[in-house]
């Protein structure tokens, strides 16, 4: 994985028609872009992913076309080659001056998809496969959807209730599946055991000490925008930075004993294979800023509560 931090890249496409593009590249004279993608797996979360991007130097005209036009949007960076970090649609549009002693403007818009966690589902089945229920929910409210085939399951004498993500939350505890967003599609993906998609290691660019945590461990790389929640990711570090609260660390103390908890720790727990919680995607084109944030629960620990 290793990159060239050079060539990073940035694309901005507002409207279905597009009828607004920017494009940036770092070290060169364009516009400067920077932008704050997050995705979530349903565990712990709404299930939806939003991003933050700033524009600076627009033409307030500029500014006002997108408040009155800008629909939907997609944000994609990379390197050499772009890839896309986020597609939804725009909640609002602010324009700020930067700071006192700056003649910078800024025109920030605040994107979602949220709008999947507003609609409401009322649906009472006697009987009806998993996979056929999700579907007709999807293109009952024109949701563009996957899913995978591993996922299967009946529905019996169920009365459903709610925002369409609750409903779905629901599923994916009764069925074993977990779901996302991604590139404007909802994604249902089977729990059951997979195959390692990515490995992060000192010489691929951990840009930090991992950070061990009570679920599992947080670790922060060069901007990765293959990454998707849920993915599973191999870990392998000779150090480890651990933030366990005093309750947990009692709680393993008592359960396994000081000397086994050590050893944990000595055969380097933190090494080993991940599933993917949540995942931040950081860039901007005129400073250092270019890496993706990804919040990982272990995998043992998921195979075994």
């Amino acid at each position: 994985m290793p990159v060239n931090i050079k060539n990073r890249k940035v694309r901005v496409v507002i409207g279905d028609d597009a009828f607004k593009e920017f494009n940036s590249e770092a070290g060169k004279k364009f516009m400067r872009i920077s932008f704050n993608a997050k995705n979530f797996a349903n565990t712990g979360s709404a299930g939806f992913n939003v991003c933050q991007i700033n524009l600076f130097n627009l033409k307030e005209e500029t500014s006002n076309e997108i408040t009155k036009k800008g629909k939907s949007i997609k944000l994609y960076a990379g390197y050499d080659v772009v890839e896309p970090l986020f597609f939804g649609k725009i909640a609002n549009v602010i324009r700020t001056k930067v700071g006192v002693d700056s003649t910078d403007i800024m025109t920030t818009l605040h994107c979602s998809n949220s709008d999947l966690n507003k609609i409401v589902v009322a649906e009472a089945i006697s009987k009806k496969d998993l996979i056929q229920f999700i579907k007709f929910l999807c293109d009952k409210n024109n949701i563009k959807y996957t899913i995978d085939s591993k996922v299967s399951g009946m529905i019996e004498n169920t009365t459903f209730s709610g925002t369409f993500i609750s409903i779905i939350a629901k599923l994916s505890e009764q069925f074993n599946f977990t779901f996302f967003v991604n590139n404007g599609y909802l994604v249902i993906k089977s729990l059951t055991k997979g195959k390692v998609k990515h490995t992060f290691t000192p010489e691929t660019g951990l840009y930090d000490i991992p950070e061990v945590t009570e679920k599992g461990v947080n670790i922060t790389i060069p901007l990765y925008p293959s990454i998707n929640p849920s993915d599973i990711f191999k870990l392998s570090s000779e150090f480890a930075r651990f933030t366990i609260g005093s309750v947990e660390f009692q709680n393993r103390i008592s359960q396994g004993g000081f000397k086994d908890y050590i050893k944990l720790i000595e055969n380097g727990r933190y090494s080993g294979e991940y599933i993917t919680l949540s995942i931040e995607h950081e860039g901007d084109t005129h400073d250092n800023t270019w890496q993706t944030k990804i919040d990982g629960i272990s995998k043992f620990k998921k195979d075994n509560g």
